[in-house]
């Protein structure tokens, strides 16, 4: 067997220990430099598009449900039939509703008073009207 001879270190000089990487950016390679400035763009350009799309379907909703409501408002003046086919006589006054397909004492008590009690109106209007049924068609007393 041969034996590969060491060299020696001169004596008294002190063995080198190993020196540590440095820590922090200054160490990483320019690759992973750019790795982490990558992902860090893909985090911030996530949120941004999150942000984005909650915006966008919080508006969507808010327009629907203004859509929605303007078509159950109910206008306290409106005619049942075009103005066209209503006889002058037929019309109602300011102070009368012709009930619409879908409306109830509730929906109309809310058209009429806005800023009541609802049940009071309710009331006023079933004491008026005869009782608290309602059909499309019918006019309401409102005064």
């Amino acid at each position: 067997m041969l034996a590969i001879a060491q060299p020696s270190s001169p004596r008294g000089a002190a063995r080198r220990r190993p020196v540590a990487p440095p820590r922090g950016l200054a160490s990483q390679s320019l690759a992973a430099r750019r790795r982490s400035r990558c992902s860090t763009v893909r985090v911030v350009v996530a949120l941004a598009l999150t942000f984005a799309l909650i915006v966008l379907v919080v508006n969507a909703v808010t327009y629907l449900g203004s859509v929605l409501r303007a078509e159950h408002s109910i206008d306290v003046t409106a005619d049942a039939a075009p103005a066209s086919t209503v006889r002058a006589d037929d019309r109602p006054s300011p102070s009368t509703y012709i009930v619409q397909p879908g409306d109830t004492l509730w929906t109309i008590a809310g058209a009429i008073a806005p800023h009541t009690d609802r049940r009071a109106t309710v009331d006023r209007l079933a004491q008026r009207n005869g009782g608290p049924s309602i059909e499309a068609g019918q006019r309401l007393a409102l005064e």
